[in-house]
């Protein structure tokens, strides 16, 4: 009896060593895209079926829940400022401006002549930033560019 315990102890330390690794590993890639998730810009959806996807940022979000609206239970996005989760209906959203954390750098660039591009299209293109007041963001697209939008705006896009 004792060696049957002596043999299965290995045994059960590796699983659970291994166990204990795979659940204390956080999320790093957008469950949507795979990119680099960023704790800026992060947004989540709490789908109907119970499931829950982490997004790399807002604008990633929408486009998955494009034609497909009534997937969503809950959506929640990061207060760029000052991190805080909030629900996305009541954020300010600043779309387009210079801030484009989860897109490769030649997503956005100047060519030989010094003419400025833009990649076609890119899921994450335009940027969007969310805040949870409207005076951070419009200090935010003061000094970024860009433009303030609500919730029911991009919804409607």
């Amino acid at each position: 009896m004792i060696r049957r315990i002596l043999a299965i102890l290995p045994i059960l330390a590796v699983v659970g060593f291994l166990a204990y690794r795979w659940l204390e590993q956080p999320k790093t890639t957008c469950d949507i895209c795979k990119r680099p998730l960023h704790a800026e810009i992060h947004f989540r959806i709490e789908q109907t079926d119970g499931k829950t996807k982490d997004v790399c940022c807002p604008r990633c979000g929408l486009r998955y829940l494009q034609g497909q609206p009534s997937l969503a239970r809950r959506l929640s996005v990061t207060d760029f400022k000052t991190r805080v989760v909030i629900p996305a209906e009541q954020a300010f959203y600043v779309e387009g401006s210079d801030v484009h954390l989860c897109c490769p750098d030649d997503m956005v660039g100047r060519d030989i002549t010094g003419a400025h591009f833009d990649r076609v299209w890119d899921r994450c293109l335009p940027s969007l930033v969310a805040f949870q007041n409207r005076a951070d963001a419009q200090a935010f697209e003061d000094t970024h560019g860009g433009r303030i939008l609500i919730y029911s705006q991009l919804r409607q896009e």
